[in-house]
């Protein structure tokens, strides 16, 4: 194939449990379907999805590490900060992929790999580009929002205010260590060739002023696996959708309680911390 690439793909996980690793695992799949040479690289854990199974032109490698949320919290921290054997495992595998033609395309890296992992991209001398899925890469808590106000946050990342504020939606000790990644990522990542891949231009606009001045920004929005099938009849006004985890930043609340002024019904399709609150 003409203009055939390797791509090294890279996310925590290798089974959709949340948006970042399901649109890391249909992208692999695309691309490899595409012609271009993929690995597609995940730190917790060793067996994968089974969209992987059968595709030609993909190698799934897992190096069997584990969550840091399932960690005691001194190994968590220790480990969400700077994962030693994670990076030693992933210069292994880099190690012979090293080529002209080779990017390194990482999806997710808070809960396995750590800023660490990108000390090992450099090492390997590869171009980065970096899905922003979240907001990790500039905002410790990667949400841009206060939980201590339940408001966006308006603070620039790792100003002096941000490192203040008591807005993680854990404790204060969790910023602590978010707060110590982040300056790990920043020395990881400084000077390094990077594209930072936004999902929408909401998302440019929350966090492309706060990324170095460098890098290049573009957009490219999340891929939607879908059955053909005929389309749907529309019935305008007659029930609100949410699809999605319920957690309090992405605003479900707000939805509830809209529906509930007027008067209309709401389906909630996900999981997540919220679920009460809402049925409330």
């Amino acid at each position: 194939m003409e203009g055939r690439m390797r791509i090294v793909i890279l996310a925590d996980h290798a089974f959709a449990e949340g948006g970042a690793p399901q649109v890391a695992i249909a992208s692999a799949v695309a691309l490899a379907r595409r012609g271009h040479a993929i690995t597609y690289l995940h730190a917790v854990g060793q067996s994968g999805d089974a969209r992987f199974e059968g595709v030609a032109n993909l190698t799934r490698i897992g190096l069997g590490g584990r969550d840091v949320w399932d960690k005691p919290f001194a190994s968590a921290a220790r480990d969400g900060i700077w994962n030693r054997a994670a990076a030693r495992d992933l210069a292994a595998v880099l190690a012979p992929l090293r080529g002209p033609d080779t990017l390194i395309h990482v999806h997710q890296w808070t809960r396995g790999f750590s800023p660490a992992a990108f000390a090992a991209i450099r090492a390997a001398g590869l171009p980065l580009a970096i899905s922003l899925h979240d907001y990790f890469i500039a905002c410790p808590t990667g949400l841009k929002f206060r939980f201590d106000r339940r408001e966006p946050c308006t603070l620039r990342p790792m100003s002096l205010p941000c490192l203040l504020a008591p807005c993680d939606p854990r404790s204060r000790a969790h910023k602590a260590v978010r707060i110590a990644r982040s300056f790990a990522a920043a020395r990881a990542l400084a000077g390094q060739d990077v594209t930072a891949i936004h999902v929408s231009e909401a998302g440019r606009r929350t966090i492309g002023a706060d990324l170095p001045g460098a890098w290049r920004q573009e957009v490219i929005e999340n891929p939607i696996e879908t059955a053909p099938a005929p389309a749907p009849r529309a019935h305008p006004g007659n029930r609100i959708v949410y699809c999605g985890r319920l957690t309090e930043e992405k605003g479900v609340l707000l939805v509830a309680r809209a529906a509930r002024m007027a008067g209309v019904p709401a389906l909630f399709i996900g999981e997540g911390p919220m679920r009460a609150a809402i049925l409330a």
